[in-house]
C-alpha cells in the first residue's frame, strides 16, 4: 500500500505542476482542475502526516469533501451553461451545509464522512452524465477521444460509481469484521487511473483548446 500511496501522490504531484507550467494554455474551467488537483496533493499528503501523527487522518477528507465538491461544480457550471446546472450551483448552499452538519453533529471529524461523499459522489455521477449527453449533441470537429471533456466526464462516472460501491463493501466489512485490505488497494488503483484520465484530459484540453467545439459557444 505504502507504494502504491507513494506513486499516487508523485502522479498528482506531477499533473499538478506540469498544469501550472502550462497554465495559459487551459481555459477557466481546467485552470480550477489544476488548483484542485494541487487541493488532492496537499490534503492526501496531509493526511498520511496526520495518520502517522495522529494515528486518524479523518478531518482532512471533512475539509477536502466540500472543497472538491465546490470546484467540480465551478468547472462544470463553466462548461455546461444551460437551466440545469445554473439551478445546481444554487444547491451549493444546502449541500455544503449539510456536509457541515453532518461534520459537526453526526460523523464527527475523526470519522470518515461517509453520509456526505455518498451525496457528493451521486451529484458527481449526475454531473458527469450531463457532460456525455452534451457531448454527443456536439457536432464532431475533433475525435471523441480527443475530447478533454470526454476524458473528464468519463473519470467521474468510474471514480463516483466504483467509489458507490467500495463504500458500501467497506460498511458492510466494518459490520461483519472483514479484511478489507482487497478493497482498499483496488480502490487506491482506481485513484491512479482516476487522475491518469484527468492528466488526459487537460493534454487534450491543451492541444485541441482552439478546435473543440465545446469552446465555441463556452468553457472559454
Amino acid at each position: 500500500m505504502n507504494i502504491i500511496f507513494n506513486i499516487y501522490l508523485l502522479l498528482l504531484l506531477t499533473i499538478f505542476l506540469n498544469g501550472v507550467m502550462q497554465l495559459k494554455k487551459h481555459s477557466t474551467p481546467f485552470k480550477i482542475l489544476i488548483i484542485l488537483i494541487g487541493l488532492t496533493f496537499v490534503s492526501e499528503l496531509s493526511s498520511r502526516l496526520l495518520a502517522d501523527r495522529f494515528h486518524n487522518s479523518m478531518p482532512i477528507y471533512h475539509v477536502f469533501s466540500v472543497a472538491e465538491y465546490a470546484c467540480l461544480t465551478a468547472i462544470y457550471v463553466q462548461l455546461l451553461p444551460n437551466g440545469t446546472m445554473r439551478g445546481l450551483k444554487y444547491l451549493q448552499i444546502p449541500i455544503i451545509s449539510y456536509a457541515l452538519i453532518n461534520s459537526f453533529f453526526i460523523q464527527h471529524f475523526w470519522n470518515f464522512p461517509t453520509n456526505s461523499i455518498v451525496v457528493f459522489q451521486i451529484i458527481y455521477l449526475g454531473y458527469s452524465l450531463l457532460g456525455l449527453k452534451k457531448i454527443l449533441e456536439l457536432p464532431r470537429q475533433v475525435s471523441i477521444l480527443k475530447e478533454s471533456f470526454f476524458w473528464l466526464n468519463i473519470s467521474l462516472l468510474m471514480f463516483s460509481s466504483t467509489q458507490l460501491l467500495s463504500l458500501g463493501l467497506i460498511n458492510f466489512g466494518n459490520r461483519h469484521h472483514l479484511n478489507l485490505n482487497p478493497v482498499f488497494v483496488v480502490s487506491s488503483l482506481i485513484n491512479l487511473v482516476y487522475y491518469s484520465f484527468w492528466a488526459t484530459s487537460l493534454y487534450f484540453h491543451k492541444a485541441n483548446y482552439r478546435k473543440s467545439p465545446l469552446n465555441e459557444d463556452f468553457g472559454k
